[in-house]
């Protein structure tokens, strides 16, 4: 039999043919679905929004500040905009949802939301103008305050009417959604200047509609409905249909009002069941689409939902007259990773963008190449998948009492997506290895290795194998793949999880890391890798590698800590390379101070108090304060959120914390040195 493959067109950059059978439910009497992919364009930074000009080029917003412009013949890109010196990039904010004027490029105006970096954080709704180069003359139509680096929503899009509609996240705040004195938790409507239409339900205000948790996607129908998509808590994550003052009950109600007293809180509200939902689990759910064309027939007139934690496209029927969603069914189940957003474009193109990058993948994400755009094709006729055997079993080094999560690499050689339906594990012992988010089907992409998650325990101190049987649908054959736990192998550990080091800027201060190899066997470490977002700040002597460590041994690597600013949360990660079987590493935490900091300032460092706080934190001092002396509340990030001068002769002072944000931060004293941080957590 001769298998076609798939050919590198050098008309798309980086772009290569992914191509794949997909059938449905194989208990059902239906007819198959056949479908391709490429690659449209690679090595994006979290691509977060994407939208279609009328000219066929697309504008894409990365996470970290940008705004870019493709052309998807050539995947060729030009930056149009960076802000990233000003946007707050992560965990769940930066630069977000963005859209165009109906009107473009006559009225050359493009639209995107980002989360400012500066205290106290902000959301933004600006409009920008394109001058054939690039983005120019910033307008802020909309500014949010009192948002937050999580549950920051956003997506934006221009309705029927010409209206501005905005979806916000509820900044991880259960109170916002149903307060209408804040617009976070909320679909927003604007008219174009950034003034407040007349006919909103809440006169005066841009809410449109509120419950909301943290909307992740938003559509709008050829007959004016919209749709929003959300992450719930633990479970139901929900598709919604919008209308003019609605509530979605949040935090009150979950998915569907099933107890009584989400019931209760629905007759008196009149809050809206959500249209569909996930049900008693979440899958991330990202962006979600409405699909009208003749490409996909199977999918027309139906709801794409894509989701990030499952790694999902879900395509979502509905009855068009009662607004009811009749079936769902997922596709390509970890064929990408985490699918961040879906375009429909004009003449019917499906194309979807990944955000592997965004901190949150995990299992073999982020790829090298990530991330990701997509565009999905009718598959050719003559295209078959090919699962492959295992090319050798993989060795996972362990112990009794271990618990290690491990990736296994699936292999398709073929020319056509490999449905993969059941898995299980076979031997003497079975239940050493677990199966990690395999949801009864995983897709794997041709030759492209797919990533397979598994929870390694040990069943006995002694080598021992466990099997996996892999059942496919396409092509419809059965692959064992093993796992050898062998328990015989070098290893090392770090005698502390985290190293904190202060040294003042323009100076260098060493610190001695001790590293323990509690095996029966020799172990040389060859070298040290720094990464993280401040490794530059830290160097490493060459000159102390090779470094054999003995059995029950200890040896000490020595790390140089050299600030280049003012300022703690310094964070860099540290792994040592050798003929350990492990990964091990040590987290590295500087603070830059303006001279030397004396010991004994901190073996005098006292409490702060309360823990958890809410509303005060009081600080006391080693000793009375003199001119200068300074409390800082500090956030995770570094940026000082709260800044107190401290009355001279005072051995303690309140600080007011009514104002910030729920989560870690730590108190630094500052009289001419800095004193070693307090951590602190303000909880409400």
């Amino acid at each position: 039999m001769t298998v076609s493959r798939c050919t590198l067109h050098s008309g798309f950059v980086g772009c290569i043919f992914l191509m794949w059978l997909i059938s449905f439910d194989p208990h059902h009497a239906v007819s198959q679905e056949r479908y391709t992919a490429r690659i449209i364009a690679s090595g994006l930074d979290t691509p977060w929004g994407m939208v279609e000009d009328p000219s066929g080029q697309l504008w894409i917003t990365e996470r970290p500040g940008r705004i870019l412009r493709l052309d998807p013949s050539t995947g060729d890109r030009s930056v149009m905009l960076d802000i990233e010196p000003r946007v707050l990039n992560g965990p769940e904010s930066g630069m977000l949802g963005l859209t165009i004027h109906p009107a473009f490029p006559d009225s050359p105006y493009v639209y995107a939301i980002h989360v400012e970096r500066d205290w106290p954080w902000s959301q933004h709704l600006n409009r920008y103008t394109f001058n054939g180069d690039s983005l120019v003359d910033e307008i802020a139509l909309l500014t949010i305050p009192s948002s937050y680096s999580s549950h920051a929503g956003a997506r934006v899009l221009f309705g029927h009417d010409t209206t501005i509609y905005m979806c916000t996240g509820d900044a991880t705040r259960g109170s916002t959604p149903q307060d209408t004195s804040s617009w976070l938790g909320k679909v927003l409507r604007i008219n174009q200047d950034g003034s407040i239409p007349n006919d909103n339900p809440y006169p005066g205000s841009p809410i449109w509609a509120k419950g909301l948790r943290n909307p992740q996607g938003m559509t709008i129908l050829p007959d004016g409905r919209i749709f929003t998509s959300e992450h719930g808590p633990d479970t139901d994550d929900e598709v919604n249909k919008i209308v003019k003052g609605g509530n979605y009950g949040w935090p009150n109600v979950e998915g569907r009002a099933s107890t009584p007293e989400q019931r209760a809180f629905k007759d008196s509200t009149g809050a809206i069941d959500a249209f569909w939902t996930t049900g008693r689990k979440t899958y991330g759910v990202g962006p979600v689409a409405y699909y009208t064309g003749n490409q996909f027939p199977q999918w027309n007139r139906s709801l794409l939902v894509g989701s990030l934690k499952d790694a999902t496209f879900t395509v979502v029927h509905f009855d068009r007259d009662s607004d009811t969603a009749t079936s769902s069914r997922n596709y390509f189940a970890h064929a990408f990773g985490r699918i961040r957003d879906i375009m429909v474009t004009r003449n019917g193109r499906i194309l979807l963008c990944t955000s592997n990058r965004d901190g949150r993948a995990s299992f073999g994400y982020p790829k090298p190449s990530d991330d990701h755009i997509y565009e999905i094709l009718p598959l050719p006729a003559d295209a078959i998948a090919m699962f492959d055997e295992q090319p050798q079993p993989d060795t996972i080094y362990a112990t009794v009492g271990d618990t290690l999560y491990h990736t296994m690499w699936l292999y398709n050689s073929g020319d056509a997506m490999a449905e993969l339906t059941e898995f299980h594990t076979h031997g003497d012992y079975p239940d050493a290895i677990v199966n990690w988010r395999f949801n009864g089907s995983t897709w794997i992409a041709p030759q492209i290795p797919c990533p397979h998650a598994l929870r390694i325990i040990p069943a006995v101190d002694a080598p021992h194998t466990v099997s996996m049987r892999f059942k496919a649908v396409t092509p419809p054959v059965e692959r064992i793949y093993s796992v050898v736990i062998n328990p015989s192998y070098p290893d090392i550990r770090f005698e502390q999880d985290l190293v904190e080091i202060e040294a003042a800027v323009g100076s260098r201060v060493a610190v001695d890391i001790p590293l323990v190899n509690p095996s029966a066997f020799e172990v040389t470490i060859t070298g040290v890798t720094i990464t993280g977002l401040n490794a530059d700040e830290y160097h490493i002597e060459e000159s102390q590698f090779p470094l054999v460590i003995p059995p029950s041994g200890t040896a000490l690597i020595r790390i140089w800590f050299e600030p280049n600013s003012l300022g703690e949360g310094k964070i860099a990660v540290v792994h040592p390379v050798g003929n350990h079987r492990r990964d091990r590493e040590v987290i590295l935490l500087g603070i830059g101070t303006p001279v030397s900091v004396d010991d004994d300032v901190h073996r005098g460092m006292s409490t702060v108090y309360p823990v958890p706080a809410s509303s005060v934190v009081t600080v006391t001092l080693p000793s009375p304060a003199s001119t200068g002396t300074r409390i800082s509340i500090i956030s995770a990030i570094g940026q000082a959120v709260v800044v107190a001068d401290v009355p001279i002769g005072n051995t303690s002072l309140s600080v007011p914390v009514h104002h910030v944000p729920t989560g870690a931060y730590s108190a630094v004293i500052h009289n001419g040195t800095t004193v070693r941080r307090v951590p602190i957590v303000i909880q409400r």
